[in-house]
């Protein structure tokens, strides 16, 4: 999405400072979820394992995965 990052990794954390008191745990949330994977590779490393009729649905306007596969029989 258009400004994500940024409102991510700017606006939020400010906002956390403003309404939480907190700056750093919102600072830290932006940072941390920038090591998460992409779908594209869960979804390889899930058919790497074995899983079968794997797909991904994506919510909230794209910034969160699920990502399901089922175990062959």
């Amino acid at each position: 999405l258009p400004g994500f990052k940024t409102y991510f990794n700017w606006v939020m954390p400010k906002m956390g400072k403003l309404l939480a008191r907190n700056e750093e745990a919102y600072a830290y949330l932006a940072e941390s979820t920038a090591c998460f994977i992409e779908p594209s590779q869960l979804v390889a490393l899930f058919q790497q394992v074995g899983l079968q009729s794997v797909y991904v649905k994506r919510m909230a306007f794209g910034s969160v995965a699920l990502i399901a596969g089922r175990v062959p029989q």
